[in-house]
């Protein structure tokens, strides 16, 4: 389990908690349009993880608190989860730190689904074909067929055109990968049933 994961779950664990604040604490420069109750959620969920108050949390804190979610991990483990978020490179996670791992910055996350979208659309012309689609699941080691990737693309396609434009790619990528696995296990089964006829 990493950090990301371990996190997502214990901020949903203590989403509901009252704010201890009379009044709104100085928000972190990575905050600033934030509102103040998000910030307030955060900082509450920090201290949960910064167990001696100290303003940081250390490897060993990391790994009470994922001891406490049911999941034991190793000294050399838990230093490596809290080096993959320690920006400032001093060995602990400060609630700036902190914050930025729990928020998406939605520059970086256009950036990383144009990216991907490149990759996909090989020949450059602004749409996804499911030529295309093959092409690439193919130089990853699977082995859909044409029909497979003319399906995938069926379930992300709003305009029927049998392409994937980048706004539909997009939408499907900020929706999420469940969808995607969804669309994988659909076709997975679909699969499984022809092989059960044959």
């Amino acid at each position: 389990m990493g950090i990301k994961s371990l996190l997502a779950k214990k901020k949903k664990q203590n989403s509901e908690v009252p704010s201890i604040y009379e009044t709104p604490p100085q928000s972190p420069s990575i905050f600033m349009n934030s509102s103040n109750k998000k910030v307030q959620e955060f900082e509450e969920i920090f201290k949960k993880f910064d167990v001696n108050g100290d303003g940081k949390i250390e490897w060993s804190e990391l790994g009470l608190i994922m001891s406490s979610l049911g999941h034991n991990a190793e000294e050399e483990e838990l230093k490596k989860m809290v080096k993959e978020v320690d920006s400032d490179g001093d060995g602990f996670i400060d609630l700036d730190e902190f914050i930025e791992l729990n928020t998406i910055d939605p520059e970086k996350l256009l950036e990383d689904v144009k990216s991907a979208f490149t990759i996909l659309d090989a020949n450059g012309d602004g749409s996804i074909s499911p030529q295309e689609l093959q092409k690439v699941l193919r130089s990853l080691g699977e082995t859909p067929t044409l029909e497979d990737c003319k399906n995938m693309i069926k379930g992300v396609d709003c305009d029927g055109d049998g392409l994937v434009s980048f706004e539909e790619f997009k939408k499907m990528m900020i929706r999420g990968s469940a969808s995607t696995d969804h669309m994988l296990q659909r076709n997975e089964s679909k699969k499984e049933v022809i092989n059960e006829e044959d």
